[in-house]
């Protein structure tokens, strides 16, 4: 299962790259490739840190990523795993459509970006100080992990990984080796491998702690409400002193997202495609479950409610709502909850996203009649989330109409 699953994500990314030759006169495809052309080009640079964080904070600057989005992850399930560990943890960073991936001595800084030919698209950066610096574009040995993000195309990995003292993930049900979490996942199989900082309130999780393999169902206790890490790394080795609940959170309602984004172009571009091989084509019906699945999550329908208000430990929360568009009375769908759900309002911010962009005009309008029926019948709350993207998202087809907020 496990072959079959990584080889049709394989097929299915390499399908679809075959549209970057196609492309190579349109513009970039990416925020990646557009930042190569501005460095080759000379009309920008990527200053190198000499405190020992390199290209990142210059990175992180070019991309628009912002660095209170950081999140510290301590299993050992990434491309240089072998320099991570509960001490020396992973650092990620991230925006709506890019994330970049960092560890202390490193050899590699890794990239991954929504890609308008091939759904997502995975590049290194040399962490060497050299005159011209160049993103590397990476395929199958990324594709290994992210490609179990679905049987269709490989995508963002948020992954409960359960781990010994050393980092190493140990997993008790090889059949299922990355075990993904998004906002449908109950709390208590969610950040296994994860630091998790800020206020959590009743919430139970497998973050903060690592697990005795001779006992590997029994969480262990002091890993709940914890305000910070600084105590278990060397927090000036990273650029922020904290793995924030809130931008978890955000994360993982980000990557489900993405992931049932890139499934269904996969499955788009395999529908009645010779090139494809027949047990790999989607059908009609596969598509349209996907694009009514992506609707509901949009709009939250099967999100696990928070079992306490929440509490960051950064300042993610307060500059996460100040970016993006505004309506008339300030309100934007980037605004938080944080009580009983994520959102205030039951409705994608991702919906402004170059992901959500990268689907056909025409899946496109199919899944906005869904996301504006569904919305109709929420009531005010509904109808105000109606509002905000008729007021904030651009192009959105003639049907969408302001509504009445009762």
């Amino acid at each position: 299962m496990t072959n079959i699953r990584i080889l049709a994500a394989f097929f299915g990314v390499l399908a679809l790259a075959g549209a970057v030759s196609r492309a190579q006169e349109q513009p970039p495809s990416n925020v990646v490739e557009a930042l190569q052309q501005q460095l080759d080009a000379g009309t920008a640079t990527l200053p190198f840190a000499d405190d020992g964080h390199g290209y990142v904070p210059g990175l992180l600057a070019a991309l628009h990523i912002p660095r209170d989005s950081q999140l510290l992850i301590f299993s050992a399930s990434s491309l240089q795993f072998d320099r991570i560990g509960p001490k020396t943890p992973r650092a990620i960073y991230y925006q709506d459509d890019a994330a970049l991936g960092t560890v202390l001595d490193g050899k590699l800084i890794e990239v991954m970006a929504a890609d308008r030919d091939s759904g997502v698209a995975f590049y290194t950066l040399d962490t060497a100080k050299v005159d011209k610096p160049r993103f590397e574009r990476q395929g199958a040995e990324c594709i290994i992990c992210h490609g179990f993000a679905s049987r269709w195309a490989a995508g963002m990995m948020v992954a409960n990984m359960d781990t010994g003292p050393d980092g190493k993930p140990f997993n008790i049900d090889p059949a299922h080796v990355f075990r993904l979490t998004d906002d449908r996942t109950p709390f208590e199989d969610r950040y296994g491998g994860w630091y998790v900082t800020g206020q959590t309130g009743t919430m139970h999780h497998r973050g903060n702690v690592t697990f005795d393999p001779s006992d590997p169902l029994t969480v262990p206790p002091g890993g709940l409400n914890l305000a910070s890490v600084s105590d278990r790394i060397v927090a000036a080795r990273y650029l922020e002193p904290d793995s924030d609940i809130v931008s978890l959170l955000t994360l993982e309602h980000q990557s489900g997202f993405v992931n049932l984004v890139t499934r269904i172009n996969a499955q788009l571009h395999g529908l009645n495609n010779p090139q494809v091989k027949p047990e790999l084509r989607a059908t009609q019906e596969d598509i349209d479950f996907s694009v009514g699945e992506l609707a509901d999550y949009m709009t939250f329908k099967d999100e696990v409610a928070l079992p306490s208000p929440v509490t960051g430990s950064s300042d993610f929360t307060r500059a996460f709502e100040s970016r993006g568009p505004r309506d008339a009375q300030g309100r934007n769908l980037r605004q938080f909850d944080l009580k009983t759900r994520l959102f205030r309002y039951p409705l994608s911010y991702m919906l402004t996203s170059q992901s959500f962009d990268n689907l056909s005009p025409e899946t496109r309008e199919k899944l906005l009649r869904q996301i504006y029926g569904i919305l109709s019948a929420k009531g005010a709350v509904g109808a105000a989330a109606i509002n905000i993207a008729a007021a904030t998202a651009k192009d959105l087809p003639d049907f969408w109409k302001s509504v009445p907020e009762k």
